[in-house]
Protein backbone atom coordinates (compact mmCIF):
# COMPACT_ATOMS: atom_id res chain seq x y z
CA UNK A 1 0.00 0.00 0.00
CA UNK A 2 1.18 3.45 -0.80
CA UNK A 3 1.09 5.64 2.31
CA UNK A 4 2.55 9.15 0.77
CA UNK A 5 -0.50 10.48 2.01
CA UNK A 6 0.42 10.34 5.64
CA UNK A 7 2.93 13.33 4.92
CA UNK A 8 -0.54 15.39 3.86
CA UNK A 9 -1.99 14.32 6.82
CA UNK A 10 0.97 14.97 9.32
CA UNK A 11 1.46 18.54 7.92
CA UNK A 12 -2.17 19.41 7.12
CA UNK A 13 -4.13 17.68 9.96
CA UNK A 14 -6.12 15.76 7.26
CA UNK A 15 -5.88 13.68 3.88
CA UNK A 16 -8.33 12.62 0.85
CA UNK A 17 -6.54 9.11 -0.47
CA UNK A 18 -8.73 7.91 -3.64
CA UNK A 19 -9.24 4.64 -4.73
CA UNK A 20 -7.94 3.61 -1.38
CA UNK A 21 -10.65 0.62 -1.62
CA UNK A 22 -10.38 -1.41 -5.09
CA UNK A 23 -13.77 -0.75 -6.90
CA UNK A 24 -15.00 -4.41 -5.86
CA UNK A 25 -14.39 -4.14 -2.26
CA UNK A 26 -15.98 -0.83 -2.13
CA UNK A 27 -18.79 -2.58 -4.35
CA UNK A 28 -19.01 -5.05 -2.21
CA UNK A 29 -19.38 -3.65 1.04
CA UNK A 30 -22.18 -0.69 -0.66
CA UNK A 31 -23.86 -4.50 -1.17
CA UNK A 32 -23.48 -5.73 1.80
CA UNK A 33 -24.38 -1.96 3.56
CA UNK A 34 -27.99 -2.02 1.58
CA UNK A 35 -28.45 -5.49 2.03
CA UNK A 36 -27.82 -5.10 6.16
CA UNK A 37 -30.46 -2.27 5.85
CA UNK A 38 -32.70 -3.82 4.13
CA UNK A 39 -32.87 -6.42 7.21
CA UNK A 40 -33.64 -3.49 8.95
CA UNK A 41 -30.05 -3.40 10.93
CA UNK A 42 -29.46 -0.04 11.10
CA UNK A 43 -30.79 2.17 13.87
CA UNK A 44 -30.46 6.27 14.02
CA UNK A 45 -27.18 7.45 15.09
CA UNK A 46 -27.28 9.61 18.22
CA UNK A 47 -24.92 12.14 19.96
CA UNK A 48 -23.50 11.79 23.23
CA UNK A 49 -22.34 9.26 24.89
CA UNK A 50 -23.42 7.54 27.96
CA UNK A 51 -26.53 9.29 29.74
CA UNK A 52 -25.66 12.16 27.50
CA UNK A 53 -26.44 9.88 24.37
CA UNK A 54 -29.75 10.91 22.05
CA UNK A 55 -31.24 10.97 18.99
CA UNK A 56 -31.58 14.40 16.92
CA UNK A 57 -32.71 14.29 13.70
CA UNK A 58 -32.63 18.08 13.46
CA UNK A 59 -28.50 17.55 14.46
CA UNK A 60 -27.70 14.48 12.83
CA UNK A 61 -29.71 12.27 10.46
CA UNK A 62 -27.87 9.01 9.54
CA UNK A 63 -28.84 5.50 10.60
CA UNK A 64 -25.92 3.52 11.70
CA UNK A 65 -25.08 0.08 11.98
CA UNK A 66 -21.99 -0.70 14.25
CA UNK A 67 -19.28 -3.04 13.31
CA UNK A 68 -18.73 -6.11 15.64
CA UNK A 69 -16.68 -8.07 14.50
CA UNK A 70 -19.04 -11.12 13.28
CA UNK A 71 -19.12 -9.29 9.66
CA UNK A 72 -18.26 -11.20 6.21
CA UNK A 73 -15.48 -11.66 3.99
CA UNK A 74 -16.14 -8.31 2.43
CA UNK A 75 -15.68 -6.12 5.43
CA UNK A 76 -12.84 -8.16 6.70
CA UNK A 77 -10.94 -6.79 3.45
CA UNK A 78 -11.69 -3.85 4.44
CA UNK A 79 -10.66 -4.41 8.10
CA UNK A 80 -7.05 -5.67 6.72
CA UNK A 81 -6.71 -2.28 5.19
CA UNK A 82 -7.18 -0.40 8.21
CA UNK A 83 -4.85 -2.85 9.62
CA UNK A 84 -1.81 -1.53 7.74
CA UNK A 85 -2.82 2.04 8.23
CA UNK A 86 -2.53 1.64 12.10
CA UNK A 87 0.48 -0.07 11.60
CA UNK A 88 2.51 2.35 9.00
CA UNK A 89 1.05 5.04 11.23
CA UNK A 90 2.17 3.66 14.92
CA UNK A 91 5.73 2.36 13.14
CA UNK A 92 6.31 6.01 11.73
CA UNK A 93 4.65 8.29 14.76
CA UNK A 94 4.56 6.21 17.62
CA UNK A 95 0.82 7.39 18.48
CA UNK A 96 -0.14 4.29 19.99
CA UNK A 97 -3.28 3.63 18.18
CA UNK A 98 -4.46 0.26 19.78
CA UNK A 99 -7.91 -0.12 17.64
CA UNK A 100 -10.33 0.61 15.24
CA UNK A 101 -14.22 1.31 15.94
CA UNK A 102 -16.51 1.68 13.62
CA UNK A 103 -19.90 1.67 11.56
CA UNK A 104 -22.12 1.76 8.48
CA UNK A 105 -23.64 4.80 7.59
CA UNK A 106 -26.52 5.84 5.54
CA UNK A 107 -27.78 9.12 5.27
CA UNK A 108 -31.25 8.91 3.45
CA UNK A 109 -32.35 11.63 1.09
CA UNK A 110 -32.99 14.89 3.30
CA UNK A 111 -30.37 13.81 5.95
CA UNK A 112 -27.26 15.52 6.92
CA UNK A 113 -25.15 16.59 10.05
CA UNK A 114 -24.13 19.47 11.07
CA UNK A 115 -21.09 20.79 12.19
CA UNK A 116 -19.29 19.05 14.75
CA UNK A 117 -15.86 17.54 16.10
CA UNK A 118 -15.65 14.24 16.87
CA UNK A 119 -14.18 13.48 20.52
CA UNK A 120 -16.52 13.35 23.52
CA UNK A 121 -16.37 15.22 26.23
CA UNK A 122 -14.86 13.35 28.92
CA UNK A 123 -13.56 10.51 26.19
CA UNK A 124 -9.94 11.58 24.60
CA UNK A 125 -9.56 7.73 23.36
CA UNK A 126 -10.28 8.79 19.47
CA UNK A 127 -7.12 10.18 17.74
CA UNK A 128 -7.94 9.76 14.01
CA UNK A 129 -11.09 9.66 11.66
CA UNK A 130 -11.33 7.90 8.94
CA UNK A 131 -14.88 8.15 6.19
CA UNK A 132 -14.21 5.48 3.66
CA UNK A 133 -17.24 6.05 1.09
CA UNK A 134 -18.69 3.09 -1.00
CA UNK A 135 -21.67 4.49 -3.28
CA UNK A 136 -20.87 4.23 -6.80
CA UNK A 137 -21.62 6.57 -9.84
CA UNK A 138 -22.10 9.48 -7.53
CA UNK A 139 -22.90 12.62 -9.24
CA UNK A 140 -22.40 16.33 -7.75
CA UNK A 141 -26.09 16.85 -7.62
CA UNK A 142 -26.83 14.34 -5.00
CA UNK A 143 -25.07 16.39 -2.74
CA UNK A 144 -23.86 14.49 0.45
CA UNK A 145 -20.44 16.21 0.61
CA UNK A 146 -18.57 16.11 3.93
CA UNK A 147 -17.18 19.81 4.27
CA UNK A 148 -14.31 19.88 6.70
CA UNK A 149 -12.75 22.77 8.33
CA UNK A 150 -8.83 23.29 8.49
CA UNK A 151 -6.76 25.82 9.89
CA UNK A 152 -5.72 26.49 6.32
CA UNK A 153 -9.28 26.79 4.85
CA UNK A 154 -11.37 28.22 7.39
CA UNK A 155 -14.45 28.93 4.48
CA UNK A 156 -14.07 24.98 4.48
CA UNK A 157 -13.26 22.72 2.11
CA UNK A 158 -15.79 20.01 0.16
CA UNK A 159 -15.36 16.99 -0.37
CA UNK A 160 -17.52 14.31 -2.39
CA UNK A 161 -18.52 11.19 -1.47
CA UNK A 162 -16.86 9.37 -4.34
CA UNK A 163 -16.73 5.04 -4.30
CA UNK A 164 -13.58 3.99 -2.56
CA UNK A 165 -12.35 7.38 -1.02
CA UNK A 166 -11.05 7.82 2.53
CA UNK A 167 -10.88 10.29 4.09
CA UNK A 168 -8.71 10.57 7.54
CA UNK A 169 -8.06 13.62 10.04
CA UNK A 170 -7.00 14.37 13.42
CA UNK A 171 -10.20 13.75 15.67
CA UNK A 172 -10.32 16.52 17.96
CA UNK A 173 -8.32 19.56 15.80
CA UNK A 174 -10.70 18.87 12.50
CA UNK A 175 -15.02 20.31 12.91
CA UNK A 176 -16.74 19.24 10.27
CA UNK A 177 -19.91 18.53 8.71
CA UNK A 178 -22.35 16.81 6.06
CA UNK A 179 -24.43 18.52 3.81
CA UNK A 180 -27.67 17.13 2.73
CA UNK A 181 -27.91 14.36 0.63
CA UNK A 182 -30.87 13.38 -2.39
CA UNK A 183 -30.25 9.99 -2.46
CA UNK A 184 -28.95 7.21 0.16
CA UNK A 185 -25.07 7.72 0.35
CA UNK A 186 -23.38 4.91 2.36
CA UNK A 187 -19.91 5.14 4.18
CA UNK A 188 -17.98 3.38 6.73
CA UNK A 189 -17.25 5.96 9.42
CA UNK A 190 -14.63 5.07 12.39
CA UNK A 191 -11.86 5.98 14.32
CA UNK A 192 -8.11 4.52 15.15
CA UNK A 193 -8.53 4.99 19.40
CA UNK A 194 -5.89 4.62 21.66
CA UNK A 195 -6.37 3.09 25.28
CA UNK A 196 -8.42 5.40 27.75
CA UNK A 197 -6.45 6.57 30.50
CA UNK A 198 -8.47 6.00 33.54
CA UNK A 199 -9.09 8.57 35.80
Amino acid sequence: MDFNWLDRLQAEGFAVVDDFLDADVAHGLWQSARRLKSEGRFRGAGIGQGSDHQVQKRIRGDEVLWWDGKMGPIESKFSDRLTEVKQAINQDWFLGLWEWEGHYACYAPGTYYEKHVDPFREDDSRVLSTITYLNPDWQKEDGGELVIYPTSHPEGLKIEPKAGRLVVFFSEKLPHEVLKTRRDRYSITGWFKKRKVQR
